[in-house]
């Protein structure tokens, strides 16, 4: 049975934020980043064991996972699967002090 996903608060801004930065630049590469993030998610929800798994301190025995978007592989989709659902944390791109972010994550 598929699991259902709940995105996040943060990973909800996040998205948001990059959204913008990028349109700024390029409304077409925003658009695609868009709908590349949309495409990752249906992704997680059909196979939530398709990120590579996170080791991290304070977050010991999470099912802590990563998935890089196809069209955007420098960012980071980051998400915990939990017996009720497929959380995602946050939309981080990997130049961002991502651990350090992740450990007040909750």
């Amino acid at each position: 049975m598929t699991k259902p996903l709940k995105l996040r608060p943060l990973a909800d801004l996040d998205w948001a934020e990059h959204f913008d930065y990028l349109a700024d630049r390029s409304p077409v590469a925003a658009r695609r980043f868009y709908e590349g993030i949309e495409e990752s998610l249906v992704r997680v929800r059909a196979d939530p064991d398709i990120g590579m798994r996170i080791e991290l301190l304070g977050h010991e025995g999470d099912d802590l996972r990563a998935l890089k978007p196809r069209a955007f592989p420098k960012y980071l989709i980051f998400y915990w699967i939990r017996e009720d659902a497929v959380y995602i944390l946050r939309i981080l791109h990997s130049a961002q002090e991502w651990k350090a972010i992740l450990k007040t994550t909750n």
